[in-house]
């Protein structure tokens, strides 16, 4: 019986401490997220990648701590008001964001890639986005800086 009891406890006890292991894991379920979109027009920096036709988006992202990293996706018209030659968009991204004495700091590489693009033109972009920002409490908003090697030139 007393084994019977001792099986049990440490049984219990070896399932509370794997919880708690797969809890505080990187690769947690509570860890990723996913949206999908359906929009009637895809606009970025005011240009139109969709012809003012509809586009259907959506992400893939993770997060664990201050670290975060994701793929984001859209339908794209070849050769719309962007010059693009691809029917799609992927974006790639990694980063880090946390709040350092106060202020909240973000700093994400990231590479927009347009699959299926012909032709010579190539109009795949590196870009870097840094923020800095202090919360107000009914002032929403957070300044950002976009570096980037080339916008669609």
């Amino acid at each position: 019986m007393k084994n019977k009891v001792l099986g049990s406890v440490l049984g219990a006890a070896l399932l509370a401490g794997s919880t708690a292991v797969v809890a505080d894991s990187p690769f947690a379920a509570e860890n990723f997220s996913s949206t999908l979109t359906f929009t009637t027009d895809y606009t970025f920096r005011g240009v139109t990648f969709s012809e003012d036709d509809f586009a259907i988006q959506g992400s893939f992202d993770w997060g664990n701590g201050p670290w975060f990293a994701g793929a984001w996706a859209s339908s794209t018209t070849p050769y719309s008001e962007s010059g693009l030659g691809g029917t799609a968009e992927l974006d790639l991204y990694f980063g880090w964001a946390d709040n350092v004495g106060g202020v909240d700091l973000m700093v994400m590489p990231l590479w927009y890639t347009f699959p299926g693009q012909s032709g010579a033109r190539d109009d795949t972009t590196f870009e870097l986005w840094t923020s800095a920002g202090i919360g107000f409490d009914n002032l929403p908003g957070t300044p950002y800086v976009t570096l980037s090697a080339k916008l669609f030139s």
